[in-house]
């Protein structure tokens, strides 16, 4: 929900791009206006970005109805948790990250641990990378909770209707 209605996402990717002028790796703020606008007219709502967003694009998304979902970039390729530098770096990047964003309204949810190497999990065990990857979870909720917004109570589990899955079957291959 946001507010009182529901939100149903309709996202897209939004870069990475090559640095701008001031050294962001977003496009320019009036090429980010025309692409929300694009976004907008075609029914999105949502956009994942691949970097700390700056103010500005916080602030331009949240004006034309876009929300971010915001991965966060630390060195999750490297063997992390061989290295207690590397995971000071990682709990810092994330606290940053979030602390950047100031609570912005834009803001729809932080993505801190994506697309991690199997093989940092089959070196280092799938128990210790679990055990770690609570540690910036943890930094960024504490940065940003997240304050769900009041809604009516649910009925009991024997009135919820079943969980829905849409899934479409893969095109015919043609050779």
């Amino acid at each position: 929900r946001l507010g009182e209605n529901k939100f149903h996402l309709k996202g897209v990717t939004y870069g990475p791009f090559a640095p701008n002028s001031n050294g962001e790796p977003f496009a320019t703020p009036g090429q980010t206006a025309r692409d929300f606008e694009r976004m907008r007219e075609l029914g999105s709502n949502l956009a994942r970005v691949y970097d700390s967003p700056p103010l500005w694009l916080l602030d331009l998304a949240y004006e034309h109805g876009i929300r971010l979902l915001i991965d966060i970039p630390w060195n999750k390729h490297l063997c992390f948790l061989d290295s207690k530098i590397l995971r000071d770096e990682a709990r810092d990047t994330v606290r940053r990250a979030v602390d950047n964003c100031k609570k912005h309204p834009a803001v729809f949810a932080f993505s801190v641990v994506n697309e991690l190497s199997p093989d940092i999990v089959r070196c280092t065990g799938a128990r210790a990378v679990a055990d770690f990857i609570g540690a910036p979870v943890d930094v960024a909720r504490a940065a940003h909770p997240y304050r769900p917004p009041p809604s009516r109570p649910l009925p009991p589990p024997e009135r919820r209707p079943p969980p829905t899955l849409h899934l479409r079957p893969p095109p015919p291959h043609r050779p």
